[in-house]
């Protein structure tokens, strides 16, 4: 897989983006369903992996499966998760967004995937309406 923009805004991206969206990671992360299935929960687009303690939180059991395409962005997400009990509990995959998935999960989500969309509005409502 080819470099890609996020690559190079890894860094970047982490230090303004994410801190400032912390609150928002954490009210959509109280409101993810009980899971009443097997397998384990991806993340598509995981980025630097800000989310990845708040979903290991709420799903304690499970495993964590997270994709993203920039291999920076995964970067940032193993220092994050190195050394900590999460280690052990996430894999970090690189894969294609429009292909994200190697396996099938209980639970599939984002919380700010909408920038790969190439279309967001259109993508958006297609995945609203299903």
């Amino acid at each position: 897989m080819q470099t890609t923009p996020w690559d190079e805004i890894a860094e970047e991206y982490h230090r303004r983006w994410i801190a400032l969206n912390r609150p928002l990671f954490e009210r959509t992360a109280a409101l993810l369903p009980e899971l009443d299935v097997e397998g384990p929960v991806h993340v598509p687009g995981v980025g630097p992996g800000s989310e990845l303690p708040l979903l290991a939180g709420r799903y304690p059991d499970r495993i964590i499966e997270a994709s993203d395409p920039a291999e920076e962005m995964l970067a940032l997400a193993r220092r994050a998760i190195a050394g900590s009990p999460l280690e052990g509990r996430v894999r970090l995959l690189r894969r294609d967004l429009f292909d994200p998935a190697p396996v099938n999960a209980a639970l599939s989500c984002s919380l700010f995937l909408v920038h790969f969309l190439r279309d967001p509005v259109a993508g958006g409502l297609a995945q609203w309406s299903t």
